[in-house]
Order: C-alpha cells, then sequence, then structure tokens
C-alpha cells in the first residue's frame, strides 16, 4: 500500500484523494499535503521533465510540415482501413467455412444415428435367425433319428454263409 511521501500516512485508494507528482520523482501525496502537481523536492531542485504524455503538441513551422504531417496520418488510416478490409474478408470466409462445417457436422450425426438403427435392427435379425437355426438342426436331428428306426438292418449269420459259399 503507498505512503503519502510528506505525512507518511497511507493514501486511500480512490484516485480523487491523491496527487502524483508529474515531474522526476514520481512520488504520491494527499491533495492537502501539495498545492500544485509539482512537490517540493522538485521545486527546490528545479528537475522539470517535459511533458511526456502521448499527446503532444507540437507548433507547425510551415503549411508543408503540416501537408506532411497530415499526409502520413492518412497514409495509416488507409492501411488501417485495407487491414480492416481484409480483416473483413477473413471473417466472411471463416463464417462460411463454418457453416459449411456445422452442415457437414448435421449430416454426418443423421448418418451416424440411421447407421445405429441398421445395427439394432440386423443384430435382432441375427438373433433370430440364429434362434430359427437352432430349431431346425433340432428337428433335423430328429428326423434323423425317426429314419433310423425305421431302418431294420439285418445280420447275417457268419455260419450260414460258409454253408451257402461251400455249396
Amino acid at each position: 500500500m503507498a505512503v503519502c511521501k510528506k505525512c507518511k500516512q497511507y493514501l486511500s485508494k480512490t484516485k480523487g484523494d491523491t496527487i502524483r507528482c508529474r515531474e522526476l520523482c514520481g512520488s504520491t501525496y494527499h491533495k492537502g499535503c501539495i498545492v500544485e502537481e509539482l512537490c517540493e523536492e522538485c521545486k527546490k531542485t528545479g528537475h522539470v521533465v517535459p511533458n511526456s504524455s502521448p499527446i503532444t503538441t507540437t507548433k507547425i513551422k510551415s503549411a508543408d510540415e503540416a501537408i506532411l504531417e497530415i499526409n502520413g496520418k492518412l497514409e495509416i488510416v488507409h492501411q488501417l482501413k485495407k487491414q480492416m478490409e481484409d480483416l473483413t474478408e477473413s471473417l466472411d470466409f471463416f463464417e462460411e467455412q463454418l457453416k459449411e462445417l456445422l452442415e457437414f457436422k448435421k449430416e454426418s450425426l443423421e448418418r451416424i444415428r440411421s447407421n445405429e438403427r441398421k445395427i439394432v435392427e440386423l443384430t435382432q435379425k441375427n438373433v433370430h435367425l440364429s434362434k430359427c437355426n437352432r430349431s431346425l438342426e433340432e428337428r433335423i436331428s430328429y428326423l434323423e433319428y425317426k429314419e433310423n428306426e425305421q431302418n431294420v438292418e439285418l445280420w447275417w449269420n457268419p455260419l450260414v454263409r460258409r454253408k451257402s459259399e461251400a455249396d
């Protein structure tokens, strides 16, 4: 926290209660502690810093210098205008790209949902066909068993064969 350089008390955080020396030292004071925006030390030593604000008022020596300065500023304005146009074009391009991407995303999601439904349907058909296949296998197995019951196999006695072979 900042301290007033004159009275050594803490300064308020509100800007309206404090003054900063406009010269080299840059010290901060209460409004009541100094009269001008120049502290006593800077008055005594005579340190005076030229105005260093970003907006400077310079005296124009001639009309030619004024025209050159205006032309320089106009060139900056034209450059800024060109940059703004470029940015606008870029924004338009990216807006179109974004719309295309959003449309593609929407179509892709619809295709994904459609494919998921098809997968579910095919899975259900697969389960049904597996049950039908199992049922048919059982039926074939049963029919083979019944056919085997009806067939009678004849076994010939080997002795009977020898007699017939001897004749």
